[in-house]
């Protein structure tokens, strides 16, 4: 049976499905790759034992079929393919059906052969979404970066669920915030989406969304048990996380409405100097007083001191001693140019950029 695939298209779904598959499969079953071909349309699947993700390409073919091929090798060879289709030619076996498929791209004089698996064999799992507890649209670039923002600040060596994933948070506005962090540091970003639930999702939806940054809204529906995103073709189901999420709301009414605003990358510089004279714990002392910041940190006989200019219109008084790290970290995610800083108590201070709550 012959096949014609755009290349470019069926490229992108191989390099969307490959954040799926495992570097080291336990079982060789979760590197394949499946190709249901219906009509014009191509289903190209994977499943292991915590996602399942497909994408949709057009197809020109003589009739309907499926197969399932080695995922990483043939990604590696669309991806190096040049411009054009690709075209494919099923070669079958009586009694065992497709066991190998021939690639060829159009115009060039080159022909490459694949074993292939009986698509019987591949992975079911049950994704039942037919009693949703959430079920929205958000733009697909909004979701993307604010992933990538909050994603880092994921404490991986931390066993507990809440804080070891990514949290989405019903705040006191209704409307969902995307939490990571644990009680040392602690990373939100806020949306407009109505939001009246509060839930934890794998952190790995990170990896899955990495390549989905294009204009355009993705639909996103929760179970009790599965969380599914949507966008233009491109499916991903994962298991959702048990776990108890944390009163946020009672940290993020500790919100000061007065900060003072600096200027980030000076601050950020500031504190790279500064750190290398902070003792054990990591701390150094910060005092805003008038129009400027005093950062400061001793050990043993060494001592180090700057100064820096700020705006403090509500001529806030501040002085205490914070990890210099978690500072950092904060600042780091930050990506506008200025910031905001103020102190909430003697527990927690609070960082965020000048245009977005965070």
């Amino acid at each position: 049976m012959k096949i014609k695939i755009n290349r470019e298209a069926l490229n992108k779904a191989l390099l969307f499905l490959q954040t799926g598959m495992p570097s080291k499969p336990i079982l060789a079953i979760d590197s394949w790759v499946k190709f249901t071909i219906e009509g014009e349309k191509c289903d190209v699947q994977i499943k292991n034992g915590s996602v399942q993700m497909s994408a949709y390409v057009k197809v020109e073919s003589e009739g309907d079929c499926s197969f399932c091929a080695p995922g990483y090798m043939i990604t590696q060879m669309i991806s190096k393919f040049p411009d054009g289709d690709v075209n494919i030619e099923t070669v079958e076996t009586e009694g065992l059906g497709i066991v190998s498929i021939k690639l060829k791209p159009k115009g060039h004089r080159k022909n490459y052969k694949i074993g292939c698996f009986p698509s019987d064999q591949f992975a079911s799992i049950n994704n039942d979404m037919s009693d949703p507890l959430v079920n929205f649209k958000i733009s697909m670039k909004e979701f993307h970066e604010k992933v990538k923002i909050v994603s880092p600040n994921i404490p991986i060596g931390d066993v507990r669920p809440a804080f070891a994933n990514l949290v989405l948070f019903s705040n006191h506005e209704d409307k969902m915030s995307l939490f990571t962090g644990n009680e040392f540091i602690m990373c939100r970003l806020d949306t407009d989406v109505e939001f009246l639930s509060s839930m934890i999702i794998d952190r790995s939806v990170a990896k899955y969304v990495s390549m989905l940054n294009e204009a355009g809204d993705c639909e996103i529906t929760i179970t009790r048990n599965r969380f599914k995103l949507e966008f233009y073709g491109m499916t991903f189901y994962c298991s959702m996380v048990e776990g108890k999420v944390p009163n946020y709301q009672v940290l993020l009414d500790k919100e000061p409405e007065d900060m003072v605003d600096i200027d980030r990358e000076e601050l950020l510089k500031s504190l790279s100097r500064i750190a290398m004279f902070n003792s054990e714990d990591n701390k150094i002392n910060i005092q805003v007083k008038d129009q400027f910041m005093r950062l400061y940190a001793c050990t043993a006989n060494n001592e180090g001191e700057e100064i820096i200019d700020i705006l403090n219109p509500k001529n806030l008084e501040i002085n205490f001693s914070m990890n210099h790290i978690y500072f950092r970290s904060a600042l780091s995610a930050i990506k506008s140019e200025r910031a905001f800083f103020g102190r909430a108590d003697e527990f927690c201070a609070f960082v965020r950029p000048s245009s977005d709550s965070k």
